[in-house]
């Protein structure tokens, strides 16, 4: 797992006491969780820096979306 990943991962759960579905979520939750992610990805990348979109969309293990 990426450093970037892991850090996210443990300040996520130290502020909110959340942590990532396991693989034995139905399908429909990750497809749902997947668009989700997609949709803050895009959100992301219209006003943040170029180097803080990359550290979150890294730490969120997604591709930087195209316009």
């Amino acid at each position: 797992m990426a450093f970037a990943r892991q850090k996210y991962l443990v300040w996520l759960q130290r502020n909110f006491g959340l942590m990532p579905l396991d693989n034995s979520t139905d399908d429909a939750d990750g497809e749902i969780l997947a668009e989700y992610t997609r949709q803050f990805a895009g959100w992301v990348s219209e006003f943040a820096s170029d180097d803080l979109r990359d550290h979150v969309l890294s730490a969120l293990g997604v591709d930087i979306p195209t316009p």
